[in-house]
C-alpha cells in the first residue's frame, strides 16, 4: 500500500468523522493511534510518541490538515510492508522451510523492541495455529499481522 498526502487527508477526513463525537473536527492524542491504523499506517511505539508530540506542539488536538503535517510529506514511512514482516519473522524460521514454531513466535514477540501484549499474542497463536499444531507458516502470520 503506497499514499499519497492527498489520498491520505482524504481517507482522514472519512476516519475522522467516525472518531469526532463532539463535532469540533480534530481527534485528541488518545484517538491518534486508532485513527492511524484506520488509515493504513501502523508507526512504531517511537514513531507515535514523536508523532504525539507534535499534537502536542499545536494544543492537544490536530484537524484533518494539521494531522497531515505532522506525519510529513511521506505517510508511507509509517507502513509496516508484508516483506519488513516475513524477514523479520524468518530470523527465527531454524530449519529455513517458511514454518516457526509459536513457542518461537511467542518469545520473539515478547522479547523485540517493539513488544505486544500477551492478550495480542495468545489471540494471534488462536488464529494462525487453530490446531494447536505448534509451528505455523511465517506468511499466514504476516497475512494476520497485515490483517489487524
Amino acid at each position: 500500500m503506497t499514499l499519497t498526502q492527498a489520498e491520505l487527508t482524504e481517507e482522514l477526513k472519512q476516519v475522522y468523522a467516525l472518531f469526532d463525537y463532539d463535532n469540533d473536527g480534530a481527534i485528541n492524542k488518545t484517538e491518534l493511534p486508532i485513527v492511524l491504523r484506520s488509515v493504513g499506517l501502523n508507526p512504531s511505539e517511537s514513531e507515535l510518541k514523536n508523532l504525539e508530540k507534535g499534537l502536542d506542539q499545536i494544543g492537544q488536538k490536530a484537524t484533518v490538515q494539521q494531522l497531515v503535517q505532522i506525519i510529513g510529506p511521506d505517510p508511507n514511512k509509517y507502513v509496516t510492508n508484508e516483506k519488513d514482516l516475513q524477514d523479520a519473522l524468518s530470523i527465527f524460521d531454524k530449519r529455513g522451510d517458511g514454518v516457526i514454531s509459536t513457542g518461537d513466535l511467542k518469545h520473539s514477540l515478547t522479547t523485540m523492541a517493539e513488544r505486544l501484549k500477551d492478550e495480542n499474542i495468545e489471540e494471534l497463536i488462536r488464529v494462525v495455529d487453530p490446531n494447536l499444531e505448534g509451528t505455523v507458516p511465517i506468511m499466514d502470520i504476516v497475512k494476520e499481522l497485515k490483517r489487524k
